[in-house]
This record gives structure tokens, C-alpha cells and sequence, in this order.
């Protein structure tokens, strides 16, 4: 995660918010999210973005991210699509802006 110089405490649903919004007005900027992975309760530390076209395949997910709790960004480090568990999340930097989720 980026260290940043200021941070405040958000509670998940003010993260998730904050997230769609990005997503939405962000123009695809990069951003860092911190969270729980579903799987195995493990760290993961992300630095991701949205609105990445260029490597679909066309294929077409087998389920809706948002009805399992999940948003799906581009990877930066990994150079593909993964999903974010929004109900683990633990801190999201957007703009310099660190925001830990209480």
C-alpha cells in the first residue's frame, strides 16, 4: 500500500461508495485498495484500475460481481482483471487520500 500523509476512517458501506464513484468520475485512474481475500482470509494489496477494455477476450462472466459482493478492476502488477471483496475491505488510497475502513 502507498503511504500517504493523511488517513480517515470510513465505515464499508462509505468505502463501497466511494469506490462506485471512483469508478464512475475516476477516468481510469489508479487507485490502491487493501482487502481480505474470500478464499483464505489473506491480505491482498491491490493496485488497480477501471474502465481497462483493451484486454477483454469477450468472454462474459459466469455471474454478477455485485451480487456476490465483489467489483471487478484491472490489476496493475498482475496485468489482469480480479475482483475486490468488498466485505473485506480494509483501506482504499484514491487521489493521495488513504481511507481505512473501520
Amino acid at each position: 500500500m502507498l503511504t500517504t500523509s493523511t488517513s480517515t476512517k470510513i465505515s464499508r458501506s462509505e468505502a463501497i461508495e466511494l469506490l462506485k464513484a471512483h469508478r464512475k468520475y475516476g477516468q481510469g485512474k489508479i487507485f490502491s485498495v487493501s482487502f481480505t481475500k474470500r478464499a483464505d482470509g489473506e491480505r491482498r494489496d491491490m493496485q488497480a484500475r477501471f474502465a481497462v477494455k483493451n484486454h477483454l477476450k469477450g468472454g462474459k462472466q459466469p455471474y454478477k460481481p455485485a451480487d456476490q459482493a465483489l467489483m471487478t478492476v484491472f490489476d496493475m502488477a498482475k496485468g489482469g482483471y480480479r475482483n475486490i471483496n468488498l466485505l473485506g475491505l480494509l483501506e482504499v488510497t484514491i487521489n493521495g487520500q488513504r481511507y481505512e475502513v473501520k
